[in-house]
């Protein structure tokens, strides 16, 4: 059996977006399919009902359906905003993750130069 290739491991550049990626994870697993109709028919909400009140109430059973169709697309409304809240507070947070190692990078640096200093002071004096 020939070796399977390795996928090559995509630099900075070639990554997708974080705030993108997370995004469309969210938007997929919570969201998809999302409205009532890609999930259960008026036909098929109805059958759910006994015989005689379809029979009887067909209206009824239509605008107790175009109602929960209303909350649905009212519920998946507020997911989709939490999603973008969301991406908003992980991006926030990405960028403090980033500016913080910065600054320690940044006192790093100024620790070594710092013991430089002592060093050659050190080296002229004796």
């Amino acid at each position: 059996m020939p070796p399977q290739p390795q996928p090559q491991p995509q630099s900075q550049s070639q990554s997708q977006n974080p705030k993108t990626t997370e995004s469309k994870i969210l938007t997929s697993y919570l969201l998809t399919p999302a409205p009532l109709p890609s999930i259960i028919s008026l036909s098929e909400f109805a059958s759910l009902f006994p015989k005689p009140l379809q029979a009887r109430c067909p209206t009824s059973i239509r605008t107790l359906y175009r109602d929960l169709q209303q909350q649905r697309n009212g519920s998946v409304d507020v997911v989709t905003e939490n999603i973008e809240e969301e991406t908003r507070r992980a991006g926030a947070l990405r960028r403090a993750v980033i500016r913080t190692k910065r600054e320690a990078e940044a006192e790093e640096y100024d620790d070594e130069v710092e013991i430089e200093r002592m060093v050659s002071f050190y080296f002229l004096f004796f």
